[in-house]
């Protein structure tokens, strides 16, 4: 699996790790899909939804390279999430990139598309969200937050904290969710650090 693969599996089966990472409304519950756009045959990378509540929807692309047209990208998949869903009123549009030098010269963007829909995306280093800051927001959800912990911070916090971080996931995560929760942990730590530690190292439970 990439990392495409593993962000898609973070949204569908732990959305709330990307909600927290997105300052989203925790608490509330929440579904994660990668739809495709049947108008252009095109994938959303992540798409929340609530259920059963009126909260903010979510569509979430990831940059893990330089792209000059992530804005236009971002917005096309937009209009085409609200087109298809018919959800025009609480949409909220974010740009995840996977290093600062990716989103270099974007722009803040704020406009008023129609009476419905507003286009003032989110823009996400990962590096330079902090791991503590994230725990502390998740609150009572800070298990699953564990998950998405090898993207964000320094290489050097990943790498000296990820024994600690695994160890409270194997510890906190629901019985029926720990499987695959360190799995993820594990291939988005080696997705981020390979070559640099040896994730085999902590397949042994201490």
């Amino acid at each position: 699996m990439g990392l495409d693969e593993d962000f898609h599996q973070l949204a569908t089966d732990f959305p709330e790790a990307l909600l927290a990472l997105l300052s989203g409304p925790l608490g509330m519950p929440y579904r994660g899909s990668s739809p495709e756009l049947k108008a252009s045959t095109r994938r959303v990378d992540a798409v929340l939804e609530p259920e059963g509540h009126d909260g903010p929807s979510y569509v979430v692309e990831l940059y893990a390279y330089h792209h000059d047209d992530a804005l236009r990208n971002l917005l096309e998949k937009l209009v085409g999430y609200c087109r298809q869903t018919g959800r025009w009123g609480q949409v909220e549009a974010a740009l995840i990139f996977t290093r600062a030098s990716f989103a270099e010269g974007l722009l803040p963007v704020d406009v008023e598309l129609s009476t419905t829909l507003r286009f003032a995306p989110m823009c996400l280093v990962l590096p330079d969200v902090s791991p503590e800051a994230l725990l502390e927001a998740a609150g009572s959800q800070a298990w699953v937050a564990l998950v998405a912990l090898p993207l964000i911070g320094s290489e050097a916090q990943v790498i000296e904290n990820s024994r600690s971080w695994l160890d409270q996931l194997r510890a906190v995560a629901p019985p029926g969710q720990r499987p695959e929760a360190v799995e993820l942990f594990l291939r988005l730590l080696a997705a981020r650090l390979s070559g640099k530690l040896d994730v085999r190292n902590l397949l042994v439970d201490r």
